[in-house]
């Protein structure tokens, strides 16, 4: 057979392919358009609310967000009309009490973290300006200048420097040097005055040191540690609960120590309005 009339042939044989009618293509197009809105239809069900469970995991959780959500399925659970037996009843109350517990510390440490990040600057400055001061008063000292004036004013620098280095963050932080002193109230001074007296008292009694310029940036955060009890008084004195002694918030304030950048900030934005009433305010615990 000649070489064109199977060529030929076989082109007539792909031609012989069946194509659908145009009734088929509308009934193939009509019973797409059917599934696919019943599947929409399906799916667009509003999801039924899901009922109050038991907790499957008896760890307490790390997050204030999660404390709150279980806090929640939990009093649900408890109000509901579902019976349950007196002991377990009783281990959900116990649970609840800790997670509101744990809901009030994990707070406090987000206030501190918060404080402490928005005040670093400011601390860092004022501190800058005080070792530079003091620094001015060590060398006229050493040559013998008007001594006794000198070293009664070096102490009160560095009364001034454990005050920006051991300010709690738990409250505002009430600068050295504010932008503007006129405006800042008599209230706040006095408040100010009272915690400079608690902090040379400390100091007095050892458990601050006498020249933190000595103290190395780990035994800063070794005192910060140590001293967490006295943020307890901080909350009773703002009315704020704390279960334990724990600020939870000491990781943060510790860039105080450690950051050696010049951060240019203006420190009139800390002029503060802290509700301390007298210097027990830092008397409870150890410094």
């Amino acid at each position: 057979m000649p070489k064109h009339q199977s060529s030929t042939a076989g082109y007539g044989r792909r031609q012989d392919k069946q194509y659908a009618t145009p009734e088929q293509n509308d009934y193939q197009e009509d019973h797409q358009y059917q599934s696919t809105t019943q599947y929409s239809r399906t799916t667009n069900k509003s999801k039924p609310k899901k009922s109050a469970k038991e907790p499957t995991d008896y760890r307490l959780p790390k997050g204030l967000s999660k404390c709150k959500h279980e806090i929640r399925s939990l009093n649900r659970l408890l109000s509901s009309a579902k019976p349950m037996p007196s002991t377990k009843r009783l281990e959900l109350e116990r649970r609840l009490k800790a997670l509101s517990v744990l809901q009030t510390q994990l707070s406090s440490s987000k206030i501190n973290k918060t404080n402490a990040t928005k005040y670093h600057g400011v601390k860092f400055v004022e501190r800058k300006k005080i070792l530079r001061r003091l620094a001015q008063m060590d060398r006229k000292i050493a040559q013998g200048e008007f001594a006794e004036e000198l070293e009664r004013e070096r102490n009160e620098l560095l009364v001034d420097l454990n005050y920006t280095s051991y300010y709690p963050d738990q409250v505002k932080y009430i600068s050295l040097f504010p932008g503007e002193p006129e405006k800042t109230s008599e209230e706040t001074r006095e408040r100010q005055r009272n915690i400079r007296k608690a902090v040379r008292l400390a100091m007095d009694e050892g458990r601050l040191p006498r020249d933190a310029r000595e103290v190395e940036a780990g035994d800063r955060k070794t005192i910060r540690r140590n001293n967490r009890l006295v943020l307890k008084s901080v909350s009773l004195a703002h009315g704020l609960k704390h279960e334990d002694g724990s600020d939870g918030g000491d990781d943060e304030s510790d860039k105080d120590e450690d950051e050696d950048e010049d951060e240019d900030k203006d420190a009139s934005g800390a002029d503060g309005s802290t509700n301390i009433e007298d210097d027990e305010f830092f008397r409870i615990g150890s410094f």
